[in-house]
């Protein structure tokens, strides 16, 4: 019953085939009636991230440099999420995000996209770059 509810919610979010394309979806049905939920745990899941980017991520830095890199890495994120969701599905927006998205016309979205794809790319980068430096580089333990 459990695998059966799963694929009836994964048909209902994904609505790209020929076959379930005339059945409501979830954006359409659930999303709209409950949008601070949606932004509520939008919001929680870039937080959650932003806490492992600042814990775990770029450890050569300082505790300021970690918090400054997540930051910025998880504003431009975030910034682009609200701003592809007001291009794509305005009635999606609500509260905070709304407020966002009316502010947010400054970059087109294409620009936006750019911006996050550099930046993660230089974060990959980075820590590709510090992993196999501090690798080789430090001392071995000896017995």
């Amino acid at each position: 019953m459990v695998i059966l509810a799963l694929t009836r919610l994964a048909r209902r979010w994904n609505q790209t085939g020929q076959k379930f394309a005339g059945e409501p979806d979830i954006a359409r049905t659930f999303l709209v009636k409950h949008r601070l939920l949606l932004w509520g745990l939008i919001f929680t899941t870039y937080l959650s991230v932003f806490h492992a980017l600042v814990t775990h991520g770029f450890q050569q830095l300082s505790k300021t440099g970690r918090n400054i890199t997540a930051m910025v890495l998880i504003a431009f994120a975030l910034t682009f999420k609200i701003a592809f969701t007001h291009e794509d599905s305005p009635e999606l927006l609500a509260g905070v995000a709304k407020v966002l998205a009316d502010n947010l016309t400054a970059a087109s979205l294409l620009w936006r996209a750019r911006i996050v794809f550099i930046l993660l790319t230089t974060a990959l980068l980075y820590t590709i770059y510090t992993h196999f430096t501090y690798r080789y580089t430090r001392p071995c333990k000896s017995s």
